[in-house]
């Protein structure tokens, strides 16, 4: 905050500075991340405030709580923000699964991408 004090600028100056600086966080959306893992598909107001973090580099964790192969085989889990990879690590099917936040936009791969998964599910 600049100092009316001890600057050249007139005080109306500093007034709208501090005034900008604290809009500015309702300015780039209103994005909260989630505390536990979405139960249901998101809104088209979640979405467009989900986009608009992460098009102004706010990092989305829309899976907080994860789940691992702790207790069983066979499967691995990648948490990547808006959408997760699921793994059959059998030897014998080792497929691989897409699984995106339902309600979003956007795919997070484009058409030629999504061949590397055996399925893709919302």
């Amino acid at each position: 905050l600049i100092d009316a004090t001890t600057t050249t600028r007139p005080p109306l100056f500093t007034m709208k500075f501090f005034l900008a600086a604290s809009l500015l966080p309702t300015a780039i959306g209103a994005y909260v991340a989630p505390t536990t893992n979405y139960d249901r598909c998101l809104t088209p107001s979640e979405a467009d405030d989900i986009a608009t973090a992460i098009s102004n580099g706010i990092e989305v964790d829309l899976f907080p709580d994860k789940v691992a192969p702790d207790q069983s085989s066979y499967w691995d889990m990648e948490y990547h923000g808006t959408y997760k990879i699921l793994k059959n690590t059998q030897d014998t099917i080792s497929t691989t699964y897409l699984l995106y936040q339902c309600g979003l936009s956007t795919m997070p791969f484009d058409e030629t991408e999504l061949t590397q998964f055996d399925s893709v599910f919302p």
